[in-house]
């Protein structure tokens, strides 16, 4: 069985929305919680704020 490989530009540097600690994207690639679709259907990646532990999706480069 054959799976789909899906790549997107991801930001390499994001902000939490709770507590505003700003996550470069080694610290992103650690804390990955999730991959799933969105309401949309679109693949969305989840990681975890490693200070205020808050998840949050992270955010792809694209316009």
């Amino acid at each position: 069985m054959m799976e789909k490989l899906l790549t997107f530009a991801f930001l390499k540097k994001q902000t939490c929305g709770n507590c505003k600690v700003s996550l470069e994207m080694n610290e992103l690639l650690r804390n990955v919680i999730a991959m799933t679709d969105d309401a949309y259907g679109i693949p969305t990646v989840m990681v975890r704020c490693p200070v205020c532990k808050t998840p949050m999706e992270w955010e792809t480069s694209c316009n």
